[in-house]
């Protein structure tokens, strides 16, 4: 089970180190809003997650999130993956 951190905490204004970073980046992911998520990566991304492939760049992050993310639930432009080609 993955633990995302409390919704309790405060979100930092403006990250001012790294972990403040990724804290932001998993609430954001957690919200469903991959937008907010995006806008915290660089357009040179490099996102290793433990038994998922490496993702390389900002676009791929877009689309594997969205893919991640449940149909309707997205507050992004594109959307989710079904799974079918």
């Amino acid at each position: 089970m993955t633990t995302l951190p409390s919704s309790d905490l405060p979100l930092p204004s403006a990250a001012t180190a790294p972990a403040d970073t990724v804290v932001e980046f998993l609430r954001a992911l957690a919200a469903y809003d991959v937008d907010a998520a995006l806008d915290l990566v660089a357009d040179d991304l490099v996102y290793s997650n433990v038994s998922l492939p490496t993702i390389y760049g900002k676009d791929s992050g877009s689309t594997a999130a969205s893919s991640w993310v449940p149909t309707g639930r997205s507050r992004c432009g594109a959307t989710p993956s079904t799974g079918s080609t």
